[in-house]
């Protein structure tokens, strides 16, 4: 899939209310080039799937989406199948809502845990709260890496080195524990206010301070975040900021999912890419 076709993509998913970033189709394709399907129809994109490699033995499945007026010809399950053909025996992960998650399970899916959205107006930054994470510089991008390893169980040096990257609409701050990362988040711009994600922490006020401050950065603006249930510090932290839940999806694997730390993470990079 070229970026063009994938620009396309995302705006079939905007307008069925994803809200996809700015700049979300260059920061995918850097996840892996070769994972992005597209089916066309009398000669335009008609279908679109995602397989992203996240370590030599799982891959991450999304972006599986039809024009809405083709829907219901049969295009999407021939992709479906080329995309889980390219799986090539690795596990697959998907995030899946709640009304397909029967249609996945009859795949084979088993759900590890819940990711919830909570989202709301970004609260003014309290007297309280000082600013600890810092913007971070390439040199901090092995120590990230590892806690991102360490939180997801997920192996992606080419997403993050671009993810990770900092430039207008896209933040992120850090804070350092010697040559560790003890938490990152990433504030995004979006077509409707901005979303965080991934969160890493290795401990609830790490993750606090960071969530606080890219929040504040954001300030007046709607901001969204995707919560994985098995983490309780992490709802509680989006409730303390007055954001809400207004959907769900479960995490869903074909497979041995990779090993996750326990707790280490606090939000989702994106639903899309896991």
């Amino acid at each position: 899939m070229h970026q063009k076709d994938l620009v396309t993509t995302l705006d079939w998913a905007r307008q069925e209310g994803w809200n996809p970033g700015r700049d979300d189709a260059r920061l995918f394709l850097s996840a892996d080039p070769e994972g992005f399907l597209i089916a066309d129809h009398e000669g335009a994109p008609a279908a679109s799937i995602s397989l992203v490699g996240v370590g030599p033995g799982h891959a991450f499945l999304g972006l599986f989406i039809c024009r809405a007026d083709l829907r219901g010809r049969g295009l999407a399950g021939p992709l479906w199948d080329a995309a889980m053909a390219q799986a090539q025996g690795r596990s697959v992960g998907l995030d899946g809502v709640v009304a397909q998650q029967g249609r996945y399970a009859a795949q084979g899916f088993r759900a590890t845990h819940r990711t919830l959205r909570f989202a709301g107006i970004a609260p003014a930054r309290s007297g309280g709260d000082e600013g600890r994470s810092e913007a971070i510089v390439a040199a901090d991008l092995p120590a990230i890496r590892a806690l991102d390893r360490q939180a997801t169980g997920f192996d992606r040096p080419g997403f993050l080195s671009v993810w990770m990257q900092p430039r207008d609409g896209h933040v992120v701050h850090l804070i350092r524990d010697g040559t560790e990362a003890a938490a990152v988040g990433v504030l995004r711009a979006c077509d409707v206010g901005w979303k965080i994600g991934p969160l890493l922490a290795r401990s609830a006020e790490a993750a606090r301070a960071v969530l606080h401050d890219l929040v504040a950065l954001a300030q007046g603006d709607r901001i969204m975040i995707d919560v994985p249930d098995d983490q309780p510090d992490a709802a509680a932290l989006a409730r303390s900021l007055g954001l809400a839940p207004v959907f769900e999806t479960a995490r869903m694997w074909n497979g041995p999912p990779p090993p996750r730390g326990t707790g280490m993470e606090y939000g989702v990079a994106t639903l899309e890419l896991g």
